[in-house]
Formats: C-alpha cells, sequence, structure tokens
C-alpha cells in the first residue's frame, strides 16, 4: 500500500488498554511488538483488517540490541531494570538475549505504508519512549500527529527512561496537551496526549518569524549601511551644490555687470539717438535758409523782369536764344526732378533703415555686413547724385553766363537804341501792336524764372541732405566699429559664459544622476520599510492569535476557578447547615462590599432601610436584621423555675418592625422579591413596595426615578426628626443607561430634617462620572453637613441633620 492514508503505530508489547485504543481508533495500524504475542495478534487481525505486523522490533537507531527478559512478560525491555526491581521484588532476573531491530521508516517501507500519514502513534515501551519520540520528531515523523499515548511511570523503572514528569514536559513543548491518563496503576501508567490544532501553524509562524527575524536584521544593517552612504552621498551633493551654487552665484555677477555694461551702451545710443534729432534740427534750418535764398534770387529775378520789361524792345532778337534756352531749362528741370526725387527717395529709406539699424543694433549683430553693403551702395548712389548735381550746377552755371551775354547783348542793344531813338519812334507803333505778343513772352520768361529759382532751392537742398548724408555716414561708421568692439567682447564673453553654463550642467547632470541614485536606494528602503509593514502585521496576527489562545485558555481557567469556588461554597454551606441546622446567607454582592455595608449598619443602627431596585441588598440586610433580633436571648419560666436561655425564638409580625423598604420598578420582580422573603422567613422584616420609572423633577433636573414620592412622604411624617435612614440605590437604573444623580435631590425634597447615609451600588458608570462634584454642589448650595464614605464598589455619602 503506498497511497496516503491516515496510520496509527503501535511500538512495544500488547497490553488491554492500548488493544483497546487499536479498536476503537481504527485506522490503518502497524504493530511493532516486542516479543510475538499470537493468540492477541490473531484475534487483532480477526478484528482491524487494516492491521499489518512488523518482522522486527522498532528502536531508534535500528539494528541489533540487547532485550531482558523477565518472568512477567509484559515488564520485558530492552534496557536493564531500575527501580522496577524494588517495585515488583518477585520480578526475578532478567535473560538477556540479542535481537535485531530497525527503524520506523524501515518498517514501514517493509509493510508497503511508506506513503501513510502518521496521525496516532501508541508507544508501550516506557524504557525508550522519549528517545523513539526525539528521533520520530527529528525524521519529521510527528508532524502530521494528533493523538500520542505513551506508557510511563513517575518511578526511573528502568536504566535511562524518562520519568512520567520529564515525558510531560517534553510532549508540552511539542504542543501536545495532556487528555486522558489510565491512573489504575499510578506507578506505571497509560498517558494520552493530543495535539493542539494550532500547534504546526505557531511552528510554521516561529520559523517564518525566525526568518523574518534573520531577514530583518539583514535588512537593518543593509540599512543602516545605505543610510550611511545617503549621509555621506548628502554631504557630497551638499558640497557640489555649494560650489555649483557660488559658481552660479560667480556667473550672476558676471551677467550683472555685462548687463551694466549693456545698459551704459543703451545710454551712449540713447546719445546718438539725440544727435540724430540735433541733426535733422539742423537739416530743417538748412532748409529753411535755403528758401531764403531763394526768396532774394526771386526778387532779383523780379528786378531783371522790370528792366526787361522796360527793355522789351530789345527782346525780339532774343526771341529765339529764350526759346531754346527754355527747352533746356524744362529738359533740366526735368531730369533734376527725376534725379533729386530718387535720390529723396533713397535718402528716405536709407534714413528709415538707419532709423531700424539704431533700435536694433543690439539685438542683431548678423545685420552688421547688411549696413555695410547698403552703406557702400548708398555712397555710389550719394557719389552718383553729387556728379549729377555738379553737373546741373555747371549747367545751371552756363545759363547764368548765357543770362550774362544776354545782358550785355541787351546793353548793347540799348546803347544803340539810343542811337536809333529817332528810329523808334517811327517803329513805335509796331512794338504796340507786338506789345501783346512780348507781354506773353514776358510772362513765359517769369515762369522759367521760378523754375530756374525752384531748381536752385532743390540743388541747395540736395547739397545740405549730401553733406548731412556723409556726417551722417561718418557717424555711423564709428558706431559701427564702436558696436563690432562691443559685441566682439560681448560674444567672447557669451562663449565664457556659454563654457561656464556648460560645466554647470554637466555637474547638475552628475547631481541629477546622484539624486536618481539616491531616490532608487530610497525606493529601496521604503521597499524595506513595506516588508517591515507586512512582517509587523503578521507579527500582530501571530500575537492576535496568541492574545485569543490566551483568552480561551483564561476563559477555561476563569471557569475551572468559579466551579471551583462553587463547590467549595457548597461543601461550605453543607458544613454550616450539618453544623448549624440552617442554611446560610446566600447573596451575589461583592464579599468586600457586603461585609462593608453589614458594619457600616450595624455600627450606626439605623431606623429605617429604604433600598432602590436591588433585592441581593433587601435579602442581605433583612437575613442580618433577622439574625440579629433571634440571638436575642428570652426567658421562659416552667413550673416556677428559671429555665435555661434559648436561642431559638418564633417571631410574629408584632415582634419585628418593618424596618426595610424595598421599592422595585417591576412588577414581576416585586412579586419574586415577596415570594424569596417569604420563603426565607424574612418578610416581617421588608415592606414591597412597586414603584415604576417615572420623570422627576429636582433643582431643574428632569429624569427617570422611581415614583415613590407617596413612601417617602409617610416615612417623613412616621419617622421622628434626627431618625437616621439609609438609602441604598441599587444597578439597575445606571444598567439601563440613566443616571442616579436625581436620586439626592429627590431624597432631599422627601425627608429634608432626617439624617441620610446614601449608597449608589457600583461606582464605575460613564453617565455618572460628574456624580460626586454635581452632589458637592448641591450640598454646599444648601448649607448640609456631609462627608464621603469609603464603601467599596459604590458612592457613598454621610448627611447630618
Amino acid at each position: 500500500m503506498s497511497q496516503n492514508v491516515d496510520l496509527l503505530v503501535h511500538i512495544g508489547p500488547l497490553r488491554e488498554e492500548s488493544e483497546t485504543l487499536l479498536k476503537h481508533v481504527n485506522h490503518v495500524t502497524l504493530l511493532a511488538p516486542l516479543y510475538p504475542m499470537p493468540e492477541r495478534q490473531q484475534a487483532l487481525v480477526k478484528a482491524l483488517p487494516g492491521l499489518y505486523l512488523a518482522e522486527q522490533p522498532v528502536t531508534p537507531p535500528g539494528g541489533e540490541a540487547v532485550c531482558y527478559a523477565y518472568t512477567l512478560q509484559e515488564f520485558t525491555s530492552l534496557a536493564p531494570a531500575g527501580e522496577l526491581t524494588s517495585l515488583y521484588p518477585g520480578l526475578g532476573k532478567a535473560r538477556q538475549q540479542t535481537v535485531d531491530t530497525q527503524t520506523l521508516p524501515q518498517a514501514l517501507k517493509q509493510a508497503g505504508l511508506g506513503q501513510a500519514t502518521l496521525t496516532h502513534l501508541i508507544i508501550e515501551q516506557p524504557e525508550i519512549a522519549l528517545s523513539l519520540l526525539q528521533a520520530f520528531n527529528h525524521s519529521g515523523l510527528l508532524d502530521q500527529l494528533t493523538h500520542l499515548w505513551v506508557r510511563t511511570s513517575p518511578l526511573r523503572l528502568y536504566e535511562g527512561m524518562a520519568t512520567s514528569i520529564e515525558l510531560l514536559q517534553w510532549c508540552e513543548q511539542q504542543g501536545f496537551e495532556e487528555v486522558a491518563q489510565d491512573a489504575e496503576d499510578p506507578d506505571f501508567f497509560l498517558l494520552g496526549f493530543a495535539r493542539n490544532p494550532l500547534y504546526n501553524k505557531l511552528k510554521d509562524t516561529e520559523a517564518k518569524l525566525a526568518e523574518h527575524e534573520a531577514q530583518l536584521s539583514q535588512l537593518s544593517a543593509t540599512r543602516d549601511t545605505l543610510e550611511n552612504e545617503l549621509a555621506e552621498t548628502t554631504q557630497n551633493s551638499k558640497q557640489r551644490a555649494e560650489k555649483a551654487q557660488q559658481q552660479l552665484d560667480e556667473s550672476a555677477t558676471q551677467l550683472k555687470e555685462k548687463d551694466a555694461q549693456l545698459s551704459e551702451r543703451d545710454s551712449q545710443l540713447q546719445q546718438l539717438k539725440e544727435e540724430h534729432d540735433v541733426l535733422k534740427k539742423m537739416l530743417s534750418e538748412t532748409k529753411e535758409s535755403s528758401k531764403q535764398s531763394a526768396e532774394k534770387t526771386q526778387q532779383q529775378l523780379k528786378e531783371k523782369g522790370a528792366e526787361l520789361n522796360e527793355r522789351h524792345a530789345q527782346l525780339e532778337q532774343l526771341n529765339v536764344e529764350l526759346v531754346m534756352l527754355k527747352k533746356k531749362l524744362l529738359e533740366t528741370e526735368l531730369d533734376l526732378n527725376q534725379s533729386a526725387e530718387k535720390a529723396r527717395q533713397q535718402l528716405e529709406e536709407k534714413l528709415t533703415l538707419l532709423k531700424e539699424k539704431d533700435a536694433q543694433l543690439v539685438e542683431r549683430v548678423t545685420q552688421q555686413s547688411q549696413l555695410t553693403e547698403e552703406r557702400d551702395t548708398l555712397k555710389k548712389q550719394l557719389n552718383q547724385a553729387v556728379k549729377t548735381s555738379q553737373q546741373h550746377q555747371k549747367e545751371h552755371q552756363e545759363s547764368e553766363q548765357r543770362l550774362k551775354d544776354v545782358t550785355q547783348k541787351y546793353e548793347d542793344v540799348e546803347q544803340q537804341l539810343q542811337n536809333t531813338e529817332q528810329a523808334g519812334q517811327k517803329i513805335q507803333k509796331k512794338l504796340e501792336e507786338t506789345h501783346v505778343w512780348f507781354m506773353n513772352r514776358k510772362q513765359q520768361a517769369e515762369e522759367g524764372a521760378e523754375q530756374i529759382k525752384a531748381l536752385q532751392a532743390k540743388l541747395e537742398t540736395q547739397q545740405a541732405q549730401v553733406e548731412s548724408l556723409q556726417e551722417k555716414l561718418t557717424l555711423s561708421e564709428e558706431e559701427r566699429e564702436n558696436y563690432q568692439r562691443y559685441f566682439a567682447n560681448r560674444k567672447k564673453q557669451h562663449e565664457e559664459a556659454e563654457a561656464k553654463l556648460a560645466e554647470a550642467q554637466q555637474q547638475l547632470t552628475e547631481k541629477d544622476a546622484m539624486v536618481s541614485q539616491l531616490n532608487e536606494q530610497l525606493a529601496m528602503l521604503k521597499q524595506s520599510n513595506e516588508r517591515f509593514g507586512q512582517l509587523e502585521s503578521k507579527l500582530e496576527a501571530l500575537f492576535g492569535e496568541q492574545r485569543s489562545y490566551i483568552q480561551q485558555t483564561t476563559s477555561a481557567l476563569g471557569q475551572h476557578v468559579t466551579r471551583s469556588a462553587r463547590q467549595q461554597r457548597d461543601e461550605q454551606a453543607l458544613t454550616h447547615y450539618l453544623q448549624h441546622g440552617q442554611r446560610p446567607v446566600s447573596t451575589q454582592l461583592a464579599p468586600g462590599y457586603a461585609m462593608a455595608l453589614l458594619e457600616h449598619y450595624d455600627t450606626h443602627h439605623h431606623d429605617v432601610v429604604v433600598v432602590f431596585g436591588s433585592t441581593h441588598t433587601t435579602e442581605l440586610l433583612a437575613q442580618s436584621i433577622i439574625n440579629a433580633r433571634t440571638e436575642q436571648p428570652r426567658l421562659i419560666r416552667q413550673n416556677g423555675q428559671r429555665q435555661e436561655t434559648h436561642n431559638e425564638v418564633t417571631l410574629s409580625h408584632d415582634d419585628l418592625p418593618q424596618t426595610i423598604v424595598s421599592i422595585q420598578h417591576q412588577k414581576t420582580v416585586s412579586n419574586e422579591l415577596k415570594a424569596s422573603l417569604d420563603n426565607k422567613r424574612l418578610s416581617h422584616a421588608v415592606n414591597v413596595v412597586y414603584a415604576p420609572w417615572g420623570e422627576c423633577q429636582a433643582n431643574d433636573q428632569t429624569a427617570l426615578f422611581y415614583s415613590a414620592e407617596s413612601t417617602l412622604q409617610r416615612l417623613n411624617q412616621w419617622l421622628p426628626e434626627d431618625a437616621r435612614v439609609l438609602c441604598i440605590v441599587g444597578e439597575t437604573l445606571p444598567e439601563a443607561g440613566h443616571s442616579r444623580e436625581v436620586a439626592l435631590p429627590l431624597l432631599l425634597k422627601q425627608l429634608p430634617t432626617q439624617r441620610l447615609d446614601v449608597v449608589l451600588e457600583g461606582n464605575n458608570y460613564p453617565q455618572e462620572s460628574e456624580l460626586t462634584t454635581r452632589w458637592d454642589t448641591l450640598l454646599e448650595t444648601r448649607q448640609r453637613p456631609a462627608q464621603w464614605l469609603n464603601l467599596p464598589n459604590a458612592h457613598s455619602l454621610k448627611l447630618e441633620g
């Protein structure tokens, strides 16, 4: 058989107890006796179909062993006798013989039970029981074991044998609990164990815990190492960051200096703009002066026109020349207008470009070459304009020379006119006829003079513009050279700053790499912390299971102690009944509180006791009062002679006044209390009152309390003013979630003159945490002297009248 089944193994001789266990368990069984017992073995084979017999006895090491046989066959063992001979003197001398033994795995393999699970084990060889268990536990055969029976003794019957105490200690360490003991023979008994079902889980948990502790210690060491490395890395990072910050500060300082230089250059540029505006203003002034000179020239031409008017007769000869001159002047004017217009447009475009270049010189260094090319082009255009102007000036000089020649000719004509004055009269009529024609010619001549004047003004303006442009070009060249030097310096500084920036970026890259490494280390630490958290949660779960197990054990122990206490109480009650002939007082109250309450009552001799909602206190005080009254001796006279004192007195309702008033808020509880008092013959001392809970008003407070105002009023009428009243309030109200704070104001209202002792049973309710403070305030307001008493587990207060 190789299947996985539950297995029972019996090692040692068969005895009646172990044979009964084999039949009761009824599992697949391996029987390994020390010596053959044919009759019992055959009977077991018939009763247990799953029984297998081992060929050789089982020992921890296997191999050859010495067997000691005695006259009593059941004490045959594998070790010499120890205290067994003193326990059984007639045992006889042992016969020694060598036997072959085997280990339990070998026996299981021979029987074909190698895959079976050992769940039950019976060892009937006490001399090797502990060594067998230790060997089986070491090889793991006891991992699934649930039930164990071992024959043992408190005496060391064989040499090297473990006693029952030693065996019990070892089994408890392995999670076995004692469940049965066959004590027919107290010196040689079968001890039964059952393994706690949580043992394997606890064992695995302990192994995991040990592994986790090792991992935790390793992780702690790793964490310490990482923390040290992190601290060193952090220190190095701080140093590098400080160096980088210092370098950045230096770069910032240099940039500030460059910004200062740029602002200085900007101020210089602003000055150049202002100079440019001044030059524009000078140009406008030059234009104005040119205009004035043109006006003077026009005045002179008018004067010449007047002379021409005076001598219009002589212009006939000059008509052809004037027509030619007009044509030339028109052509010259057209050419001058075209060239001037082109020059003006070009100059305006260049001025606009110059203004734009002036504004963009700081930002656009790369346009210097374009400015240079444009300057060269402008120079060429200016040279052409200058050449054109010079040519126009030359033509104008030629025109003036021709005008002078005409004037000279006019003077010659005047001389001729003087010579031919006489002839003039003759042609006067002819001149008058041609006067109109000459007037038209005069107008044309004036228009030509005005055109000449305009051309001269334009020529002067162009000359002034050329001069200003030359000055501007000179200034622009100087500024360009300055800006070239400035931008060369700036470029050099920029390259240096870029080099420093690249170095700083490289350092930042290294720092980022270091920070990433630190982040990875931090992530590893966080993972370690998460693992620690998981370990802690597992430990907490294990501790919770352990606490649950301890609580279960404590509960079982408490139940056992309770049962023992009840049994002891019943035994004491029985003894008391047998000695005194009456049942003792039985109460559910705490003994300390009950004793303190009885001592307080006996000491102060209260006139009346008022109990609110406590049946146990009512019965206790009633029993105390009955016992105190029955112990008073009475003298009974019989036949005129004095008799002895008797303790047994039959009481009537008239003999004992009702000194206890018990107030209950439920009718059933009131009836049960009456019945209980009647059964215990205590009803003479107690007046049971039914008073349900109702809303009570006292000191502006509304709360639930017993509706016993009428009962307390009757007590006030019946009792004298200095009577002492003991008022006890049970725990029924606070257990229902209500406070008993209203009790004192109600008692002070209904019993205002009597001396009160107020006791509240139970002092651990949260709704009454401020009760003592409020009662002190109330008593101080009413100026009632009071004193707090020390009754255990209760609030107790003593008030004087």
